[in-house]
């Protein structure tokens, strides 16, 4: 059986383990499963989560766990080439 969370079900109280900030943007926010684990089973917040499929789309290397907590320079989709036409 899972240990119950101190934080409960707020888990904009659960800090993300990638950058430090909360988890969630809301109470019930889970965000999402970390690229660098395998399973995916490493919760990571929206954040990070869009930092990490940025790098993937951009062709970059995962941030390995030995690289966290990152500072506040998270990737956004705003940092992928557009595309002509689209």
């Amino acid at each position: 059986m899972a240990t119950p969370s101190p934080y409960g079900t707020d888990n904009t109280q659960v800090p993300c383990p990638r950058c430090r900030g909360p988890l969630g943007d809301f109470p019930e926010d889970i965000g999402g499963g970390s690229r660098v684990a395998v399973e995916r089973d490493v919760r990571i917040c929206g954040r990070c989560a869009t930092d990490e499929a940025v790098r993937d789309a951009l062709g970059r290397a995962p941030l390995p766990y030995g690289e966290w907590p990152l500072r506040d320079d998270h990737l956004t989709w705003a940092d992928v080439p557009k595309v002509p036409g689209f």
